[in-house]
């Protein structure tokens, strides 16, 4: 049987990037972003990193 948790995976560690992203921690939502873009690249969440990726290496 599925674990339901993997499905919620690409949100989860979406919305832990954007928590690090807002307290400044750019490396650390980076990093995140970067895994979800490597993890999750067919997904709207995988897609929507890509974006956040370009966005904070231009602010680096």
């Amino acid at each position: 049987e599925e674990d339901p948790r993997e499905h919620a995976m690409d949100v989860i560690l979406f919305h832990r990037a954007e928590v690090h992203e807002e307290k400044g921690e750019i490396e650390e939502a980076l990093a995140l972003y970067k895994r979800i873009q490597d993890e999750f690249p067919q997904t709207y969440y995988g897609y929507d990193a890509s974006q956040k990726i370009r966005k904070l290496e231009t602010k680096k």
